[in-house]
């Protein structure tokens, strides 16, 4: 007992033992546990390395931990963890944390984190955070945020959030892209299919426009950035429709509002394409309209756009009034570029 006891260092904190150098198989079977076992009622830290092929913990770390299942620790640590399956920390966590599965800190973190499913905060994260299915801070969150599946934080948001399906988040500020975007208010850009801000709520759009395509749509976001998802039919031709997607500008003068707004169309037509489940033709638009207010829950919306279609199955003669560019390329791409306008409503 001695031999151990002597390899193990006095803190300067008199609860702590410091351990440099921790090998074991288990948590529970290591240098570390034989030295505490050694020293009753005093607490571990593990202050140089430590490597376990199974698992290892100690109450602290302040070094680099590997372990081949799990690597725990019940206060705070300071350094990198690496595990097949799972890092825990009881405390605070800052540095690296790299797990097959999942990082779980108690307290608050800062560093980057990478994880096979899930990292999750219980308080504030100043993180780069990947995962392959979810993120969650329970506190405040600054920094990168990147899962497969969900990205979620409690409170304010300073960040950049990427999902492959939804982020949510108190108030935000910075930029979020996903399917599906929440937040309770937004300072920032959102990029998703619907992005619900609860300050400002849903807004629905009619409008039409010179290809007598009458469009109806859920425009989403915040006071500034909005996102616009859309389905339209043609009012002569009700076998040809149409769905789009457009990210906005909003910006306030003193005299009425503008918006500009950059949007994808695709065309499809149930005559030409009853083999084939793809659109016939893409639409892409630049919209300049200014907004005039009728009241607090309805407005007129007009302006202008310049359009370029583009489609390998027509040449458009039919879907645009005029032109001024129009060509087809080598491989047989129609190409049309012309000036329009719009009409409609918000409510």
């Amino acid at each position: 007992m001695s031999t151990v006891a002597s390899f193990a260092g006095q803190s300067s904190d008199d609860a702590y033992i410091q351990v440099p150098f921790n090998l074991g198989f288990i948590h529970g079977l290591s240098i570390s546990d034989l030295v505490k076992q050694a020293n009753p009622g005093k607490k571990i830290v593990h202050n140089g390395v430590s490597l376990a092929p199974l698992s290892a913990g100690a109450e602290k770390l302040n070094g680099v931990a590997l372990s081949g299942i799990w690597s725990g620790y019940s206060e705070d640590a300071n350094g990198v963890q690496l595990s097949g399956v799972l890092n825990t920390v009881g405390g605070n966590a800052n540095g690296i944390q790299l797990a097959g599965v999942a990082n779980v800190d108690n307290g608050d973190a800062t560093g980057i984190h990478l994880a096979g499913v899930a990292n999750s905060v219980s308080k504030n994260a100043n993180v780069v955070q990947l995962s392959g299915v979810v993120n969650f801070a329970g506190g405040k969150a600054q920094g990168l945020f990147i899962a497969g599946a969900l990205n979620f934080a409690s409170e304010d948001v300073d960040a950049v959030q990427i999902s492959g399906f939804a982020n949510i988040s108190g108030k935000m500020k910075g930029i979020q892209i996903g399917i599906f975007n929440i937040a309770e208010e937004l300072d920032g850009i959102p990029i998703g299919l619907v992005s619900y801000v609860k300050s400002v709520g849903l807004h629905q759009d009619l409008w039409a426009d010179e290809t007598r395509f009458v469009h109806l749509g859920l425009r989403s976001g915040g006071q500034e950035f909005y996102n616009l998802l859309s389905v339209g039919v043609r009012v002569n031709e009700p076998t040809r429709w149409a769905v789009g997607w457009g990210i906005g500008r909003h910006i306030a003068t003193e005299f009425f509002p503008w918006e500009i707004e950059l949007s994808s169309y695709s065309v499809f037509n149930n005559g030409l394409n009853k083999e084939e489940n793809r659109p016939e033709s893409s639409i892409l638009k630049l919209r300049l309209m200014g907004i005039f207010g009728l009241g607090q829950s309805i407005s007129l919306v007009a302006g202008a756009t310049l359009n370029l279609f583009l489609s390998h199955r027509d040449d458009g003669f039919g879907l645009i009034p005029w032109s001024i560019s129009s060509s087809r390329t080598a491989d047989g791409w129609w190409i049309r570029v012309w000036p329009g306008f719009v009409a409609g409503v918000r409510f």
